[in-house]
């Protein structure tokens, strides 16, 4: 007996060790995946963190890049119209680009280069920059030959009035002819960019780099003095980044593990959609895992405390299902804090999971949401063929679906547009659908009112040249379906420049702006008002006869009440006195597509000269069959 019992003992303590040995390798195995599959969970973290800076910052530099570019538009569009009133005039222009620079006082410099790179007018620079010929600069090359006026961004360069580092944004314009005639120019230095990308809250090793297409160092956030991969102009990068761009990519994430300054960092690469520029966000290792290390100590200390009391199934138990409550308030808290609206459906509708950002949003509580059956749910998303489309193609196999759409705020509330991602999942071979709600209100917002400046006067709120342009194409496609003809009038104050030299250009503004008001009071709602620049407008009616002396009759009747309504002077105040308000008015008639576009300016132009020529206030129309002003 004395032997079996030391026979079971000698059996029974190597099966305890050994099982005890198993269960903390079982223990330090799991723990070692959880923290594998933690610190996977804080790597896409810091990847979604760098891509939404860099989706943001892309925002901002487009945004500034396009409020420069809107600028240099309205200075060509001045410049041509002073070349078709005659010339440019220096004082004229200089005064122009003057108001232009206050307005934007981000912009050191506007410059005015004639069509052999010649300088023209200098505002807020040096008088060195008068004699600076850009004849072989590639982004007046590029103007030179373009056909079409667009945006151009140079590359980073070095000024040739003072050998700083800027990018230059481009705008051409040309003669009456429509011929190239220069370009106005505004230097962008790389201050100006570094201010756009400072600021962040990147940790102690973050870092946001803004490259040109070339890969020329623009700016850096934080700047880096001492080293060359701080300095500007410089093309150091890493071989990561390189394959990116190589392969052409337009986003894109990559581990650095030997960035600058020798930190480990994981980063988001962008190109801007408004520039040829490229950026890079990137958040140190160190900064973005000091939460994981804090679970290594804890995964740690846990483990120790296992080997200790792993005889004790019920402490082992019970550590085991505390680190699960933690885990799922961990999830808990991950969702309450997501700064997007987050609800999870069953197959049947119903809601399974709701975060207060949700309830936000909806304008509804959680009890409210978790009550509602399946058609109260799709009544707040009122768009039945979108909503189709994404549970059909989710059903069909499609993983994740990105949608813009309105969604309604409580039941009977406002609309409102939001990002919808919706992914499909099974749940112990239930359907599952967990759908995302970010609010993009105030995005569409701002791209509304990008599309306002860029259609509307902003002085007089009227259509601006693109918007005419567009409004008599839809005429003359209207007109070649009707027969009907159709006028363009060309209006012109009189004494306009008078005015302006006596009383100044606020005066000016006014009374360009009282004109504005009182002709969308006299023409037709099928019509058309806009201004074309300085003290020029264009009407444009429609429908007016399907003979030429109808037309003809209807279109003087409505330039003799044009010029009624504005002959009656103006009240400018500040000392000014009341401003009698004549014009004169040159008619182009056509129908259909007989005419060209620019022929029917032409023409109109030529009809306002000899109204002037006639000494004002009155109008001309242009006599087609023999070609002479009537």
């Amino acid at each position: 007996m004395p032997k079996l019992s030391t026979r079971r003992e000698s059996w029974l303590w190597p099966s305890i060790v050994a099982i005890l040995l198993l269960a903390n390798a079982t223990v330090a195995i799991f723990f070692w995946w959880s923290l594998s599959s933690s610190k996977q969970l804080f790597d896409e973290r810091a990847y979604a963190q760098t891509a939404n800076i860099a989706n943001t910052l892309d925002g901002n530099i487009s945004s500034s890049i396009e409020k420069i570019d809107l600028v240099l538009a309205s200075v060509a569009d001045e410049l041509e119209r002073e070349i078709r009133a005659g010339g440019i005039q220096t004082d004229q222009a200089l005064s122009f680009l003057a108001r232009r620079l206050q307005n934007m006082p981000e912009l050191p410099a506007l410059r005015v280069y004639d069509a052999e790179g010649n300088g023209l007018v200098n505002e807020g620079v040096e008088p060195a920059a008068d004699v600076v010929n850009i004849a072989d600069r590639d982004y007046f090359q590029r103007a030179k030959t373009q056909t079409e006026p667009q945006r151009i961004l140079s590359p980073l360069l070095r000024s040739r009035v003072d050998q700083s580092y800027v990018i230059v944004s481009a705008r051409r314009f040309v003669d009456a002819q429509g011929h190239f005639a220069g370009v106005v120019i505004a230097p962008i230095g790389v201050e100006y960019f570094s201010k756009l990308i400072y600021g962040l809250d990147l940790g102690s090793g973050g870092t946001v780099a803004l490259r040109d297409a070339d890969q020329r160092l623009i700016a850096r956030n934080p700047p880096l003095p001492d080293s060359p991969a701080g300095e500007i102009g410089n093309r150091v990068v890493s071989k990561e980044f390189q394959k990116l761009i190589d392969a052409g990519a337009v986003t894109g994430n990559f581990h650095n593990a030997d960035g600058a300054g020798g930190i480990d960092r994981v980063v988001s690469m962008r190109r801007l959609h408004a520039a040829p520029f490229l950026l890079a966000v990137g958040l140190a290792s160190q900064d973005y895992l000091r939460g994981w290390y804090g679970e290594i100590a804890a995964a740690a200390a846990l483990v120790c405390c296992f080997a200790i009391v792993s005889v004790l199934l019920g402490l082992t138990l019970r550590k085991a299902t505390q680190a699960t409550l933690q885990a799922s308030l961990r999830n808990r808290m991950y969702l309450k804090r997501a700064s997007d609206g987050i609800m999870v459906l069953d197959g049947k509708g119903r809601l399974n999971i709701v975060n207060d950002r949700l309830c936000e949003l909806l304008g509804l509580s959680r009890e409210q949401l978790v009550a509602m059956s399946r058609l109260e749910l799709l009544q707040l998303w009122p768009d039945k063929r979108a909503r189709a489309r994404t549970f059909v193609a989710l059903r069909a196999g499609n993983e994740l679906l990105s949608l813009e759409t309105l969604i309604r705020k409580g039941q009977a509330g406002e609309m409102r547009d939001v990002e919808l991602n919706v992914s499909a999942f099974e749940i112990a071979g239930e359907p599952c659908f967990y759908i995302s709600v970010r609010d993009i209100s105030e995005r569409k917002a701002i791209q509304d009112q990008i599309r306002e400046m860029a259609y509307l006067d902003q002085l007089t709120q009227l259509p601006n040249r693109r918007l005419l342009s567009d409004r008599l194409e839809l005429a003359l496609a209207a007109s070649q379906r009707s027969r009907q003809f159709c006028a363009l009038m060309m209006l012109d104050l009189d004494k306009f420049k008078r005015l302006n030299d006596q009383w100044g250009h606020d005066a000016g503004d006014l009374l360009l702006i009282e004109v504005a008001r009182r002709m969308k009071t006299l023409i037709r709602g099928q019509d058309t008002v806009a201004r074309m620049g300085g003290d020029e407008f264009v009407v444009l009616l429609s429908g007016l006869g399907e003979d030429f002396d109808t037309a003809a009759a209807n279109a003087g009747r409505i330039a003799a009440k044009l010029l009624d309504a504005l002959n009656a002077p103006v009240a400018l105040g500040a000392g000014a006195p009341d401003w009698p308000c004549r014009c004169s008015i040159g008619i182009s008639l056509f129908v259909g597509r007989d005419s060209a576009t620019g022929d029917i300016f032409k023409q109109a132009d030529l009809a306002l000269y000899e109204a002037k020529h006639a000494g004002g206030d009155g109008f001309k129309v242009f006599s087609a069959p023999s070609s002479e002003p009537a």
